[in-house]
């Protein structure tokens, strides 16, 4: 694409955030979605967690940034 086509508005709605590892991506991702109660946060897989969001949903990893159906 070309820089004119770039969409300011579509980059920001669809950009999840930095994250260090996709373990941080999955916890961040669990966290904004549920509700999971401290005690059992030991047992969660966010990395497997995080693997999945990338695999079968709409999102995509580029670096350490993480965006949703863009």
């Amino acid at each position: 694409e070309r820089l004119e086509d770039f969409n300011l508005d579509k980059f920001r709605e669809c950009y999840v955030g930095y994250f260090h590892s996709v373990v941080d991506f999955g916890e961040a991702m669990m966290k904004e979605i549920y509700s999971l109660p401290s005690y059992l946060e030991m047992y969660f897989d966010y990395k497997k967690y995080g693997e999945d969001l990338l695999e079968c949903c709409d999102y995509i990893q580029i670096g350490n940034n993480y965006f949703v159906g863009y």
